[in-house]
């Protein structure tokens, strides 16, 4: 499965054209749930979530990741949002890729306003959580 957001894929896409951002869930049946005994396991799964940032540099496939195993998801109801850690997966696996694509300017460039707008997201999400806290 590979999904992002539809808010941020639309502005990724115009930010950096040239980079494809995606999610990717993989089922993880090793996963063993060894958190709270009240949490209703048989309506959940265990995933490995790869959030990545692909680019084309010289012809070749280059891949900034973020990765995080151990996603607990209903069945069949996989969140978008991964528990709200997209924005900071989309901004691990750009700054990797960032890192990856030193060799083209324009991509690099792309990288650069990507890793600031999502450094805004999770600015503007952390204003918004302290914000509730002082009410």
């Amino acid at each position: 499965m590979s999904v992002v957001e539809p808010d941020y894929q639309l502005r990724l896409a115009e930010i950096a054209p040239s980079v494809a951002f995606g999610v990717e869930w993989t089922l993880d049946p090793d996963c063993v749930w060894d958190g709270d005994e009240d949490f209703p396991i048989e309506d959940y799964v265990a995933y490995d979530t790869d959030v990545y940032a692909k680019a084309i540099v010289a012809g070749v496939e280059i891949e900034g990741v973020a990765r995080m195993g151990g996603t607990w998801e209903k069945r069949e109801e996989i969140d978008p949002e991964i528990g709200g850690y997209l924005p900071q997966m989309l901004l691990g696996a750009a700054e990797d890729l960032f890192e990856i694509a030193g060799a083209s300017p324009a991509i690099c460039t792309e990288l650069l306003a990507a890793i600031t707008f999502l450094k805004q997201v999770l600015q503007e999400r952390y204003d918004a959580q302290m914000k509730g806290v002082s009410k």
